[in-house]
């Protein structure tokens, strides 16, 4: 979750910068596609998606039957850091969000956390979810020290 010095934030991470997800030691391509896949929240049809690489082999960009994008939350509206036992895929969880990177009006950037500096997959109770944290948190990619 955490990027490096390059990288100020995760969906503004320039060419030079070394994706937020690669760090994860189970996945050294999760946000970098492959070389047809600009940014994370941008892959096009023929990138790998970003979950296929982990340990679980499971495809957050491919949440429900049709294959929706992980950004394109499904008909139920996901929301990716709220999912519950019931859940399968980060993004077809509840149906507060429309889209994770545009949930709602009180939503200031995916890259807030709460104040305690909660990680971007297990925000504590006083982190409704990833992108409602408050401005007492730099960005996501910098919460824990």
């Amino acid at each position: 979750d955490l990027c490096n010095a390059q990288c100020a934030r995760r969906d503004s991470c320039n060419a030079l910068c070394t994706r937020e997800d690669s760090c994860y030691v189970w996945c050294a391509t999760l946000d970098l596609c492959n070389a047809q896949c600009e940014r994370r929240v941008l892959c096009n049809a023929p990138c790998t998606r970003e979950d296929s690489c982990n340990a679980w082999g499971a495809t957050q960009d491919s949440c429900n039957a049709r294959g929706v994008r992980r950004d394109l939350c499904n008909a139920r509206g996901a929301r990716r850091d709220s999912c519950n036992a019931l859940c399968t895929r980060e993004d077809s969880c509840n149906v507060q969000c429309a889209r994770r990177d545009s949930c709602n009006a009180q939503c200031a950037t995916q890259d807030l956390c709460n104040a305690r500096g909660a990680r971007r997959d297990s925000c504590n109770g006083q982190c409704a979810r990833r992108d409602l944290g408050n401005a007492q948190c730099a960005t996501q990619d910098s919460c824990n020290a």
